[in-house]
């Protein structure tokens, strides 16, 4: 017993409402069929939203860092699975180009990470909700401007309602998304029927495999409904840093025994981010991106047979900053490439002067 609960009973509870057959997916990888007929669905309601309405909640982290996390509640979106409005609004809220979020914040020294989206995570894609999450990694001038980000976010969400959404952009991820499922790796079997039964949980029997991967039907109104759901009366704000909590005024989370304190979000904000007076200029959509393959013919079938090709790497380009060397895959024949990159600066540099270098984390070849 604590605070007059039965913690035994409480669990056995749980338990029995949860661990059973009508709520469980299984994958038998094997060579024998089953003929047994599936299980009929079952459907499960909860109250939203899932948590308090227009808060702040300030936390205290292990490691010394700054991190934002804007979350908002979405309906369910099982039945959309061919149609990603999701993760149409994460690819532009996440975008690292020109224009966009990341690249403002980061330009500004506020933030040196973002990412958004609906985690991959049964947790965050319930039958009750979907949890969508743009995660900032701030500086600390960037905590500084906690409540300037926000304000930047929502004016980006602003400018994602004025422009509609853009069948060209689906069609990008439509391309990317087969290109990633036709070179997807193979996994080992123990991985495979894993992620096969979690699948199960979020796309027909037909689907589990590609369902993640899947852009198929272009549907405009359902963006622009669920981009509805961005609303600061649906945010919920967390702020992980170890500067965030100054007052002994705080709350001990019952199972971790973590601090963290819970404030009420200004009415003037929400109302500033609910509607923004403008928008900066240096916010928009990104460029189309002329580099997403579609041809994934292999040039090895005509060219296996040039003894240029069958001897040792030759170098094809030779500049005084730069050698690259190349040599036909003519056994694997996959359009992929391996690159080394080694970097040296032959200047003198004070130690007291950072130097940041940002290159491309990846890159797709097309023709190898």
């Amino acid at each position: 017993m604590e605070n007059g609960i039965n913690l035994r009973e409480q669990i056995l509870k749980w338990y029995r409402d949860y661990y059973h057959g009508g709520l469980m997916k299984l994958v038998v990888i094997g060579g024998v069929m089953s003929k047994k007929a599936p299980p009929e669905n079952l459907q499960f309601k909860a109250e939203r939203p899932i948590w308090k309405a227009g808060k702040l909640y300030r936390l205290e982290p292990v490691g010394d860092f700054h991190m934002l996390y804007l979350t908002w509640t979405l309906p369910c979106l099982h039945q959309h699975h061919l149609k990603k409005p999701a993760e149409y609004l994460a690819h532009l809220l996440g975008h690292e180009g020109w224009g966009s979020l990341h690249f403002y914040f980061k330009a500004r020294g506020w933030a040196t990470y973002l990412a958004a989206g609906v985690g991959s995570g049964c947790i965050y894609r319930t039958s009750v909700a979907y949890v969508f999450e743009v995660s900032i990694l701030l500086t600390d001038s960037g905590l500084e401007k906690m409540f300037d980000i926000i304000g930047i976010v929502y004016q980006y969400i602003k400018l994602l309602r004025q422009v509609s959404p853009q069948e060209w952009i689906f069609r990008e991820l439509q391309d990317i998304g087969n290109m990633e499922f036709k070179f997807t790796e193979e996994e080992h079997q123990n991985v495979y029927a894993s992620r096969l039964s979690e699948n199960l949980l979020l796309y027909p029997a037909e689907y589990i495999n590609y369902g993640s991967f899947a852009y198929e039907i272009w549907d405009e109104e359902l963006i622009e409904y669920v981009l509805g759901f961005f609303t600061p009366e649906n945010i919920r704000v967390d702020v992980v840093s170890k500067s965030s909590i100054k007052s002994e005024d705080f709350k001990c989370e019952p199972w971790f025994g973590s601090k963290y304190t819970e404030e009420d979000i200004s009415p003037s904000l929400m109302d500033l981010w609910k509607d923004p007076s403008e928008i900066d200029v240096s916010l928009h959509l990104p460029s189309k991106n002329e580099f997403i393959p579609c041809d994934f013919s292999i040039r090895s079938d005509n060219s296996c047979h040039d003894p240029a090709n069958i001897s040792s790497p030759r170098c094809i380009i030779d500049e005084p900053f730069m050698k690259l060397w190349y040599k036909l895959d003519t056994t694997f024949k996959l359009p992929r490439a391996l690159v080394a990159k080694l970097e040296t600066s032959v200047t003198p540099v004070d130690e007291k002067l950072e130097i940041k270098l940002t290159i491309p984390s990846s890159f797709q070849l097309v023709h190898c």
